[in-house]
């Protein structure tokens, strides 16, 4: 229930594609503001030890996952960030956007590529070492503290520097009004040396759930917060999707130039206004362009989302 589900593989003109089901809710870095022009606050420490606690379960899920024979696929993120937690409104977290994933059985990940956001990177990404899931545990762990601490761990100015604080800036102490608990888990997650980092997903979502467990901890109480918080903001994305399902194609997000997430690519659509483009299509003008990348479709299944194409085809 905390990973993302596909419907569908499609092998369509373009590529192949993912259908998925689209998730209503808030990315976590909506919710925290990292979004441009928002203030970046921290969570009460029993939500951000509930939110991060699901992640931790399907992160599990996926570390344990098995192929079609039975064996163990040792699937690892490495993408772990708020971009790719999504918080629905029924307040379960899911683990969504494994565009990067890779089985620790393929050669892919022993090759000198990084890839990922690099303030949420484990050092031994950085230095591109041979990967395990002990590496999405450290990036989990930077959003654990992220959301409990309301700053930013390691991201800096430059790059340079943000990858540099990653290998060694000091993780300041979080504040003693938090769950013992909990600040353990988060010590133990960020331990540098991947030979020490020995606490797993598995560790993680049980003590975190635990310490949640109380008053203030609970799924609906997550989903209060998010009708409180973004009861507004979540009504306008609906209408906003009524409008573009009603549309024949999903217009694509516009990019700055940085690597962007499909959930935050599809937050971005969102929480825009309609375009005269879109309200001339709304209105039967059609439109002389083909889908765009990222589409919404309507397919009976609660909301699919079609993730843009995995393998282009050969021309």
């Amino acid at each position: 229930p905390n990973v993302i589900h596909v419907y569908e593989l499609i092998d369509a003109p373009e590529g192949l594609l993912l259908a998925m089901e689209y998730l209503p809710g808030l990315s976590l870095r909506s919710i925290l503001g990292h979004a441009p022009g928002q203030t970046t606050v921290p969570l009460s420490w029993p939500i951000a030890a509930r939110i991060v606690a699901d992640a931790a379960r399907g992160l599990e899920h996926a570390h344990g996952a098995s192929g079609p024979s039975g064996g163990k696929l040792r699937v690892i993120h490495r993408d772990v960030s708020p971009d790719n937690l999504v918080v629905t409104e029924g307040g379960t977290t899911k683990v969504v956007d494994f565009g990067i994933a890779r089985s620790t059985l393929s050669d892919v990940t022993q090759g000198l590529v990084v890839k990922g956001k690099l303030a949420y990177m484990s050092p031994e990404q950085l230095r591109a070492e041979p990967l395990d899931s002990a590496t999405d545990v450290f990036s989990l762990g930077v959003v654990l503290h992220e959301a409990l601490s309301g700053r930013r761990l390691f991201l800096r100015t430059q790059e340079g520097r943000t990858m540099e604080a990653v290998l060694a800036a000091q993780v300041p102490d979080l504040d003693e009004s938090i769950n013992a608990v909990v600040r353990d888990v988060v010590r133990r997650m960020l331990v540098r040396d991947v030979a020490h980092r020995t606490i797993t997903m598995r560790e993680v979502a049980d003590a975190l759930e635990a310490a949640a467990a109380g008053p203030g901890g609970t799924h609906n109480d997550v989903a209060a917060l998010l009708r409180a918080e973004r009861g507004p903001q979540l009504e306008r994305r609906r209408q906003r999707l009524e409008e573009l399902l009603a549309r024949p194609s999903f217009p694509g997000a516009s990019s700055d130039g940085e690597e962007t997430s499909t959930i935050a690519a599809i937050e971005t659509i969102l929480d825009s206004a309609p375009t005269s483009a879109e309200t001339r299509n709304a209105r039967g003008a059609g439109s002389a362009e083909g889908p765009e990348a990222d589409t919404v479709v309507d397919g009976g299944l609660g909301g699919t989302l079609v993730e843009r194409p995995l393998l282009p085809k050969k021309r």
